[in-house]
C-alpha cells in the first residue's frame, strides 16, 4: 500500500506579486496630472458661462431702452427685470435742448454692473 504522503501534493509557496514603490509613485503622478487637467477644464467651463449672463443682460438693457423710447418715458427709475436690476437715468443734452441722453445700467443680484447702454434720443413727440 502506498503512503498517503505521495497523494498529497506539497504546498508550493508562491511569492505574492505587488507593485514596487516606483510604480506606485508613477501611477500617483499620472493621476495627479489628470486631476489637474480636469480641474483646469472645469474652471474654463465655469468662466465661459459669464458671457451668457452678459448677453442676457445686454438683451434686457436693449428692451428697456426700446420700451422707454416707444413710451416717451424719460424719467429716472430703477426696476427689476428677470434676475437683473435695471437703472435708467435721463439727462438733458448739453447742446441740444430737445434731446436726452438715455442711459441704461444693468446690475446682477449683488449690484455688480454687468452692462451699460446709452443713446441720444429726441424728446419731442
Amino acid at each position: 500500500m502506498l503512503s498517503k504522503s505521495k497523494y498529497i501534493k506539497p504546498l508550493v509557496l508562491r511569492r505574492a506579486k505587488g507593485s514596487s514603490i516606483l510604480e506606485v509613485l508613477i501611477a500617483l503622478a499620472i493621476i495627479s496630472f489628470c486631476l489637474t487637467f480636469m480641474v483646469m477644464i472645469f474652471l474654463n467651463i465655469q468662466q465661459s458661462s459669464v458671457p451668457f449672463l452678459k448677453l442676457k443682460a445686454d438683451e434686457v438693457a436693449e428692451t428697456a431702452l426700446q420700451a422707454a423710447i416707444a413710451n416717451y418715458n424719460f424719467t429716472d427709475e430703477e426696476f427689476k427685470r428677470e434676475e437683473f436690476f435695471v437703472r435708467k437715468t435721463v439727462s438733458e443734452h448739453d447742446l441740444l435742448r430737445d434731446c436726452f441722453n438715455l442711459r441704461i445700467l444693468v446690475f446682477d443680484t449683488e449690484r455688480k454692473k454687468i452692462t451699460e447702454l446709452s443713446q441720444l434720443v429726441y424728446g419731442g413727440k
